[in-house]
């Protein structure tokens, strides 16, 4: 099964985190699962959709903990993905100090964590949340004003690549790594060990 916890914006604590999708092949089975689990009650099905089943469920006071040292430390939580015992959560902190707290925190309750991105969201450059880097930015920003991504297309690949003054080959390979970030990032997708996306300065 795969689950993918709801965004919700909330201060209190049990309503952090108390919505999820779940999407798979055996919801009888995942469902008995979830009520011999012991870190959560009260499992509800709020509705059952052909892309997947909508819950609602309550956490135990150890779950809680968890939540307070999140916003306790002042951070929001902006997603989580789990899949296969494996939770992708994304995070905002206010400083690196409550990453840090937060981090100590979870590994001294016993969870294995492991922090594989850091973004410095710092006024004009919010962008660097989705792992882009400068040119990668830049280069989007020209291809959504010149109509690129229009159907159909207000410029070719060409044109962009004679106005960045770069070799049609390389504003491909930019475009192709900056639409990745911007996928793996914003829609909290787990890429495969050997397909990792990463920032490069080109």
């Amino acid at each position: 099964m795969e689950i993918e916890v709801e965004r919700v914006a909330a201060h209190e604590r049990d309503r952090v985190l108390p919505f999820f999708w779940a999407a798979g092949d055996d919801f009888d089975r995942f469902e008995a699962a979830l009520e011999a689990d012991s870190t959560v009650e009260n499992v509800r099905c709020l509705s059952e959709l052909e892309e997947g089943n909508f819950y609602q469920m309550d956490w135990i006071d150890r779950i809680d903990l968890l939540i307070d040292s999140i916003t306790g430390k002042g951070a929001t939580l902006l997603s989580a993905h789990g899949q296969n015992d494996i939770w992708k959560i994304r995070m905002l902190f206010p400083d690196h100090d409550s990453v840090s707290e937060v981090y100590d925190d979870f590994r001294e309750r016993g969870f294995s964590v492991e922090i594989t991105q850091v973004h410095e969201l710092d006024g004009a450059k919010q962008y660097g949340q989705y792992g882009l880097t400068d040119r990668q930015y830049e280069t989007l920003r020209l291809a959504v004003r010149n109509g690129y991504f229009r159907v159909p297309r207000g410029t070719t690949l060409g044109e962009l690549a004679d106005e960045l003054e770069i070799s049609h080959q390389a504003l491909s390979e930019r475009l192709r790594r900056a639409q990745a970030s911007l996928i793996v990032n914003a829609l909290t997708i787990d890429a495969d060990a050997d397909e990792k996306v990463t920032a490069h300065n080109n």
